[in-house]
């Protein structure tokens, strides 16, 4: 389970996932749930002190590199603030430091999924990753290996019906992403 974060606020998110931490482990048939921690910070200095707190902190078991916060802060690195081209150079970073002690999720991707997990699968602390990006795009009529840029609609998740092409487009970009698995 997920504690508790505040996007881009360290402290917040740090005080949320002690909270939560505290309430979770009241509930002694929880014992064998994993805790994911989320660093936040409003710069590069913040987000690497609430990820450190939270590799030290004992209960929490994985960390979630957020698709928004971590691209933000390590854009002072990677020159970008593209989910799949700077989270990768974020991972680089913790791994050479040698702070990247806990297994790490990739929380969300875009439409660069493809390279990022090209970029990232030799590091053996990446756990997993997760996005709707292939359906997202499938349903707005994009294959994954084509698009350039990310629409920014939203999906509307109360929709009902899919078209063929839809179907189609999702399947391929599904693919796509699994063949680099």
């Amino acid at each position: 389970v997920w504690a508790s974060d505040k996007l881009y606020d360290k402290d917040e998110t740090l005080k949320l996932t002690k909270q939560f931490i505290k309430e979770f482990k009241k509930h002694d048939d929880l014992k064998h749930v994993k805790i994911v921690g989320v660093p936040q910070g409003k710069n590069l200095n913040e987000w690497l002190d609430c990820y450190k707190e939270m590799v030290d902190n004992n209960d929490i078991d994985v960390i979630a590199l957020s698709k928004y916060s971590c691209p933000e802060a390590f854009s002072e690195i990677s020159g970008t603030k593209v989910i799949g081209k700077s989270r990768p150079v974020a991972v680089k970073y913790l791994h050479d430091k040698k702070i990247a002690t806990k297994p790490l999720h990739l929380a969300g991707a875009d439409n660069f999924i493809i390279d990022e997990i090209k970029a990232v699968k030799e590091y053996p602390m990446i756990r997993s990753i997760d996005s709707n990006i292939a359906f997202k795009l499938g349903v707005m009529g994009f294959k994954i290996d084509e698009c350039d840029n990310e629409p920014e609609e939203r999906l509307n998740h109360h929709m009902t019906k899919l078209t063929d092409k839809q179907r189609t487009l999702i399947s391929y970009n599904i693919h796509k992403v699994n063949e680099v698995l």
